[in-house]
């Protein structure tokens, strides 16, 4: 019975360092085809899929050293599983190459993040739009909220919120009441509690006498 025990740990030591060799000699093949000038003239994509597809032709060359541990039936979740025993043992045989890999996919994350941030930026600049009216201040009101109104050519009065720093701010005073004034504003949107919703309100950015 000892014998037996004994034969059965031994069995199993040697069946593991097979199956430990196998695999390193797999991860062997495909470091030594990383490093070849074919592969590194390759784009990120076709590097990825190529590194898959030698994965598979490797690990048919040595498929009979897998013994029962052969893949009889190579479908997505075992290559999965292959991929990640052989990419363990790559990282020791070629940490290199792969580092090489991964940063291309982080250069290309932080491109994205880039590409995306300008054109938000860009989609922004052209949501603001800067409106231009001249006509004379009617009323300044200096309360929860600072606003001011402003009578155009055509009779039409306007509320301009203060709500930021802008352009003229000495123009903004009770003795310039009922003068001409020329101002741009945008159009920002606030929470109206009456409305319960957002809406559209005018937000000085600059003003002149005339």
């Amino acid at each position: 019975m000892k014998k037996l025990f004994i034969f059965l740990i031994v069995f199993t030591m040697q069946y593991s360092f097979s199956q430990e060799a196998a695999l390193n000699k797999v991860a062997q093949k495909v470091c030594d085809y990383m490093k070849t000038d074919e592969y590194k003239a390759m784009d990120k994509q076709e590097k990825t899929m190529k590194m898959g597809f030698k994965m598979i032709e490797f690990y048919g060359t040595f498929r009979d050293e897998f013994d029962e541990d052969a893949i009889s039936t190579f479908n997505e979740e075992a290559g999965r599983k292959l991929g990640e025993k052989i990419g363990l043992r790559m990282a020791t045989i070629c940490p290199n190459e792969l580092m090489e890999m991964a940063a291309e996919y982080m250069d290309e994350d932080e491109d994205e993040d880039s590409s995306i941030t300008m054109e938000e930026e860009e989609e922004e600049v052209e949501e603001t739009v800067i409106n231009s009216v001249e006509g004379n201040i009617t009323a300044i009101e200096n309360d929860v909220l600072t606003y001011i109104s402003v009578k155009d050519t055509k009779g039409k009065t306007h509320k301009i919120l203060i709500t930021e720093k802008f352009d003229g701010v000495d123009v903004i005073n009770k003795s310039n009441l009922r003068k001409d004034v020329s101002l741009d504003f945008i159009e920002q949107q606030f929470y109206d509690l009456s409305e319960r919703d957002y809406v559209y309100k005018k937000v000085l950015k600059s003003i002149t006498l005339k």
